[in-house]
């Protein structure tokens, strides 16, 4: 107890931690520096006075949080469909290469095999894409696979690759069932979440660097990102799916298919009950957030004096069958 008190309740110990983090920012003996550096004595200048009057201090104290500060400003987006602002660091050229990727690994068969441009399915998913597209002004082309996977699943990629696996179909039930797991996913991509999750995580690993470097304890790394983890990426996380269901109701709404039976199919779909280890909200939470956006969802649908078109999905569903 005694060794404890000595080390970390003492004003000495206080003054050498800003001289530590001083050595992360500005030294290359960075952990030498933390487990070495000098302890502070009544004989030198007030730490305060050290801070406005050494140049070694100005950097880290002053210089960098306003740099951050100023990016953070200049890098402010809002999302057009909710009016919510967040700061995305990740530029449109970088979210392209990553697209890039991803449909590299659809194309090398990473979510199962890819269903031919002229397979029953693919046609389906194409045509409702466009519809949807098409209907709210969205100029982007898209490119669509149907994977054959089990899973009852979906997903965008940066840049306009939409990916559908082949066992959502089991559950899907009609055209404006299978709109609403499209305008979802592209609710993700108008609101450029993939780039504001790549933001989250660049800016909470530069955390985790910094206080790695600082308190170098055994397993402090996996402490930290388990409360990284759950702290924030998972409410973000879960965030960023409620507000794509959101938009994507009324997506699917002006584009004439029927948004009411958005509580129906994530009754199906279900979620986890322990909402703060997944990505995703419970079932019932997401039923009652779009049950919520439902009337405005309505206004929408009824503006748009159209009919919705019920008939032929299951004829699709059968005709791949048939093919297979």
């Amino acid at each position: 107890w005694g060794y404890l008190r000595r080390t970390f309740c003492t004003r000495a110990t206080l003054m050498s931690t800003f001289r530590r983090a001083h050595a992360f920012l500005v030294s290359s003996a960075l952990r030498s520096s933390f487990l070495h550096g000098d302890r502070y004595t009544r004989d030198k200048k007030p730490f305060w006075k050290q801070l406005l009057t050494e140049a070694r201090y100005i950097l880290p104290f002053f210089v960098l949080p306003v740099g951050v500060a100023v990016v953070c400003v200049t890098h402010i987006e809002e999302v057009e469909m909710t009016g919510r602002k967040r700061v995305v660091l990740v530029s449109r050229r970088l979210e392209a290469i990553l697209g890039e990727y991803m449909k590299h690994d659809v194309h090398a068969g990473r979510y199962g095999a890819v269903l031919p441009n002229n397979s029953s399915l693919t046609k389906l998913v194409h045509k409702v894409v466009d519809r949807v597209a098409e209907a709210n002004g969205i100029s982007n082309h898209f490119e669509v696979y149907v994977v054959a996977n089990s899973q009852a699943n979906a997903f965008v990629a940066p840049g306009g690759t939409i990916v559908v696996f082949q066992g959502l179909f089991e559950i899907l039930q009609s055209q404006d069932e299978l709109a609403l797991i499209i305008a979802h996913e592209l609710g993700h991509f108008m609101a450029r979440h993939t780039a504001e999750s790549l933001t989250l995580s660049g800016v909470l690993l530069g955390f985790q660097q910094f206080l790695g470097a600082l308190l170098p304890f055994p397993f402090f790394d996996t402490i930290e990102q388990s409360f990284a983890k759950l702290a924030f990426k998972l409410p973000h996380s879960r965030h960023m799916e409620s507000e794509a269901d959101f938009i994507g109701l009324k997506l699917m709404a002006k584009a004439c298919f029927d948004p009411r039976c958005a509580p129906t199919v994530l009754a199906r779909l279900g979620q986890s009950s322990t909402e703060w280890l997944s990505t995703h909200p419970s079932s019932e939470l997401r039923i009652s957030q779009v049950n919520e956006s439902m009337p405005a969802a309505l206004d929408v649908y009824k503006k748009s004096r159209c009919l919705t078109q019920k008939t032929g999905f299951l004829a699709w569903v059968r005709g791949l069958r048939r093919d297979s």
